[in-house]
């Protein structure tokens, strides 16, 4: 059992969602990790960028109750990761992790564009539960909230479109 494994199991974690991996595996679907006593790994590939570096990859750790209600993964992209429990209502888990504000702005536009049409597939009465790195800083003025940001970066802005 790995730290992370022990640390979720010493903390009662059941889900923990795990973005920016640095990992790449040829498996274009899913691959599955047994992280011992009954602990399971998700993870999703990253992907190569222009100079062979691994960028993104997102993972979901489940505990072996987590994982004995699991009903489905879906990736939905190297950075968007769904993950749906049976319950009443059934909770369903994003993992994500967003691209850099130094990314080509088509890339954020394609990301949060695929996670809003994401979220919106998901049943109303599902909860929802969205995990990730935005890569975004939202200012308290245009968030009408509580911040620590003074200002809003490109990602902000694109999140704050979503909702």
């Amino acid at each position: 059992m790995g730290e992370l494994t022990a640390l979720a199991e010493e903390k009662r974690v059941d889900i923990l969602c795990i973005q920016i991996h640095h990992i790449y595996h040829e498996n274009v679907h899913i691959e599955m990790k047994d992280m011992g006593k009954g602990w399971v790994l998700a993870m999703s590939s990253g992907t190569k960028n222009t100079v062979n570096s691994t960028v993104g990859g997102v993972d979901i750790l489940m505990s072996p109750f987590a994982y004995k209600s699991l009903e489905y993964l879906k990736k939905a992209s190297p950075r968007i990761l769904l993950v749906k429990f049976s319950g009443n209502p059934p909770p369903t888990v994003i993992t994500c992790y967003s691209p850099t504000n130094c990314s080509p702005d088509n890339e954020a536009v394609n990301f949060y564009s695929l996670l809003s049409d994401v979220i919106k597939k998901i049943p109303q009465h599902n909860i929802k539960i969205i995990c990730g790195n935005m890569n975004a800083q939202v200012s308290s003025i245009d968030s009408k909230g509580f911040t620590f940001g003074n200002r809003t970066n490109r990602n902000g802005q694109y999140l704050l479109n979503m909702t």
